[in-house]
Formats: structure tokens, C-alpha cells, sequence
């Protein structure tokens, strides 16, 4: 079963220009309120994603899961600001036309300038799976999880890839960690079963 290729993370805002002489020293002060204002706003967001985390954890039915997860990938993909959201649309209308080559120069460039955009981390993982490195994959989605343990769509795709490298176990403990995160994860379930299937099949060859 493939992975969902849903990224989940948000674009970067473009670092300002430096300004020379005195308007370089009159936009400073700007410069470090808009800072404050955007480490601010990080804050807030950062916050706004663990509570929404924690309702997905423990809510009581799959309606209402559907609910989080779309506000959670909306987050993720929105985090860092329009310039760099439209780079990952452009890097994924390359990868919808089946241009792999440019899409994956596009990602890179993009995760060259927004190193924590862990929706561009997700896509660039997709993509790997989708060319068949897995292990490729596998180092993207640790950058993801590095900025968001809780990122269930990089859990699953960590457990498919796992799945394809033979690594039962520990992939048997991704799609668990799919399902601490969203109970209602229906695509990890199946896995799960899947693999409990294959684990009594083993035990009743030994």
C-alpha cells in the first residue's frame, strides 16, 4: 500500500534585504520588532499545533479526527509563510507532471533556504519512496519527526518504508505510533493487523 503523500508543514517567510547607510539604521529597530512579532506568532502557532495534537490523541470519533487533521496539515504547510508554501506548489506541480528531476532540484533548493519546513521534508520523502529509495525516504522523515515527533502522515510513510526494507518490528512501531497520535488512522490499523497476521504465521512456522 503506498504512502499518503500529504506533506503537512508550512512555508518560510523570504529574509529581508539589507538596507545600507541610514536607512539601514533606521529599519533596524523595525526589523527587530518584526522579529519579536514573528518568534511571537511561532509561539502561539507552536502552541496552536500540541493542542491540536491532543484533541486529535483523544478524540472520540472519526469525524471529528478528519477535522484536526486537515487544520493540522493546513499548519504545517502554511507555517513559514507564503513565499515558501508557493515554492513547495510549484516543486509539487513539477512532481504532478511526473518531472522528478526538477521537482527534486526544486525541493532541494527550497530545503536549502527553510531547513525546518517539515512539509517540504515530507514531499522530498514521498518523492524518494516514490523512486524507490527508501532509505532516502527514511532520512527525510527523521528530519521531520526531528521537528515534530507527532507528525502522523511521516510516521506512516516511516512504516511503509520500513515495511519495504523488510524491518517488521520497527515498522510495526511507527504505524503504533500512528495510532497514539490519530485512533482513527484507518490505513495504519490495516498495517498493524497485516503485521500481527505475518508475526502469528512466523510463530506458527518456528
Amino acid at each position: 500500500m503506498g504512502p499518503k503523500v500529504l506533506s503537512g508543514a508550512g512555508p518560510s517567510r523570504s529574509p529581508t534585504k539589507p538596507a545600507s547607510g541610514g536607512l539601514r539604521r533606521r529599519l533596524l529597530p523595525a526589523v527587530a520588532v518584526a522579529f519579536m512579532a514573528r518568534g511571537g506568532a511561532r509561539a502561539k502557532e507552536a502552541v496552536s499545533t500540541q493542542s491540536l495534537l491532543d484533541a486529535l490523541a483523544n478524540c472520540g470519533d472519526a469525524t471529528t479526527a478528519e477535522g484536526l487533521i486537515l487544520r493540522l496539515r493546513s499548519l504545517w504547510r502554511d507555517a513559514l509563510g507564503a513565499a515558501a508554501r508557493q515554492r513547495l506548489e510549484d516543486a509539487e506541480l513539477a512532481l504532478s507532471g511526473r518531472d522528478t528531476a526538477l521537482g527534486s532540484r526544486l525541493l532541494e533548493r527550497l530545503l536549502s533556504q527553510w531547513p525546518d519546513y517539515i512539509a517540504a521534508w515530507q514531499a522530498m520523502a514521498a518523492l524518494q519512496w516514490s523512486t524507490g529509495d527508501l532509505t532516502g525516504s527514511i532520512m527525510a522523515l527523521r528530519r521531520v519527526l526531528a521537528l515534530e515527533p507527532r507528525q502522523f502522515d511521516a510516521l506512516y510513510l516511516l512504516g511503509v518504508d520500513l515495511l519495504g526494507l523488510g524491518r517488521l518490528e520497527e515498522a510495526e512501531r511507527a504505524f503504533q505510533a500512528v495510532l497514539r497520535v490519530n485512533p482513527f488512522d484507518t490505513l495504519a490499523r490495516a498495517q498493524m493487523l497485516r503485521l500481527i497476521g505475518k508475526d502469528g504465521a512466523a510463530r506458527q512456522d518456528l
